[in-house]
């Protein structure tokens, strides 16, 4: 190139001769260099707390290139952090001052729910123990809350309890770990009478269509039965 002024150079070393109207030259060794290849990397990832939550938040940075630096997120957002994220993946977009670029895909995840169940069965006697369990998943340290408190009383914020129903009654049990993270379950429990008060002292199975038989709830197991006539002979016996 001829002139006070070089253009559209690479990389690398350039003489410039200077030559007077007497033939008398001088040579200067000038290097262009090259900037930095601009890159994108993550600064940091503040993770979701609990499952479907929007509370994610990313922040990256930028190296190389030529300052300043803009930053801007697939969606419309810039500046280097973007926050109250819910699980999913985001692109974000460095420029730097000479329109150098870079691009990167951050993936922020869902952590898993909290799922809590009460292991029991779903009838009982009344006043008769019962156990009830709480079996929560993923694994971790939970705090538990059981209700009714009237039922439960002292043994409400443990993981096992035994308790006493009278009648009929619906259980609740939320499990919170460390994170104040969530899982709920609910049981309805069905309450039967004690079995001398459902079973009756007489019946008289004579095809008159009163008192032809008896039967007992599912929460009973028959282990032996029988039957005596009015004056005291067995007039059947079975076991189970």
């Amino acid at each position: 190139q001829v002139g006070t002024n070089a253009t559209g150079l690479q990389q690398g070393n350039y003489a410039f001769i200077a030559t007077d109207a007497y033939g008398c030259a001088d040579t200067v060794i000038a290097s262009v260099k090259q900037p930095s290849r601009t890159i994108l990397s993550i600064a940091k990832i503040d993770s979701i707390t609990c499952y479907n939550f929007s509370n994610g938040r990313i922040t990256i940075s930028g190296n190389g290139g030529t300052l300043p630096y803009q930053f801007r997120w697939q969606g419309g957002q810039s500046g280097n952090t973007i926050s109250n994220l819910p699980s999913g993946v985001y692109r974000v977009y460095l420029t730097d001052k000479n329109g150098c670029k870079d691009s990167l895909n951050v993936t922020l995840s869902n952590p898993p729910e909290v799922i809590a169940r009460i292991v029991s069965g779903n009838m009982t006697m009344k006043g008769q123990n019962m156990d009830v369990a709480a079996q929560v998943t993923p694994a971790g340290n939970y705090t538990y809350q059981w209700q009714p408190a009237s039922v439960f009383g002292s043994n409400a914020n443990r993981q096992n309890a035994t308790i006493q129903l009278n009648s009929n009654t619906k259980l609740l049990l939320t499990a919170t770990n460390a994170k104040g993270c969530v899982g709920k379950d609910s049981l309805e429990i069905g309450v039967v009478q004690p079995i001398k008060d459902i079973i009756p002292n007489a019946f008289s199975p004579n095809k008159d269509g009163l008192n032809e038989g008896f039967g007992l709830p599912d929460i009973f197991e028959i282990e032996s039965f029988y039957v005596y006539d009015r004056w005291g002979g067995i007039i059947f016996k079975g076991n189970s």
